[in-house]
């Protein structure tokens, strides 16, 4: 394959071009040699050269490449002043580069007394602000008191006077006989109900 210029030819007819001469090369792009041995050199590389380029075009014509050549300007520079001149830095230089966590120095990690403080405060702060230092289930109509006082121990078991306050309707949702004419849910719960009608989040210790 040419040096760095391929250039394609959609109307490439795949006819052999006759070699070009060093004196030919010379004034088609202005690269003249003044050393002999470096022009013998030249010489070379560009038969080299136009051989490769010979073979790429009949692979084109055959449809076998999708491109053509001709020769260019660098057609005749031997490889290793190719790639001295034209490549640029190619030494192979080691780079360390980040590939993870970078970790914090130990003495960064651990808090200080007075960070550790500051810190449990906010803790709890916010304990303080999502469990109050008291609670009255009755205000959040989980428990309530009597619907009606005049229906307790009436003989009829009624869900709105079903709660500690109203002392569990006086009975009358329990025992063997109970009367559910005015009850939906009709729960004996003078037992089952443990829910305190108030809580004191500071008498628990945590």
């Amino acid at each position: 394959m040419g040096k760095l210029c391929s250039i394609l030819h959609t109307n490439f007819l795949g006819l052999a071009l006759p070699a070009e001469t060093m004196t030919e090369f010379e004034d088609e792009f202005h690269e003249l040699w003044n050393d002999p041995e470096a022009e013998a050199l030249a010489a070379k590389e560009l038969a080299d050269e136009e051989a490769s380029i010979e073979q790429d075009n009949l692979d084109y014509e055959n449809g076998k490449s999708s491109y053509s050549e001709k020769l260019n300007e660098l057609s005749a520079l031997p490889k290793d002043e190719f790639d001295a001149e034209k490549l640029g830095l190619t030494q192979d230089i080691a780079r360390v580069y980040p590939t993870g966590l970078i970790e914090t120095p130990e003495a960064e990690r651990t808090l200080s007394p007075e960070d550790q403080a500051y810190l449990d405060k906010i803790y709890e702060d916010l304990d303080r602000e999502y469990i109050p230092s008291s609670y009255d289930a009755r205000s959040q109509g989980i428990v309530r008191g009597c619907q009606n006082s005049g229906w307790v121990k009436d003989g009829y078991c009624d869900d709105g006077n079903n709660n500690l306050d109203c002392n569990y309707d006086g009975g009358d949702c329990c025992g063997s006989n109970v009367n559910t004419n005015y009850c939906s849910k009709c729960q004996c719960l003078e037992v089952e109900d443990s829910a305190p009608s108030s809580y004191d989040a500071r008498s628990k210790s945590k």
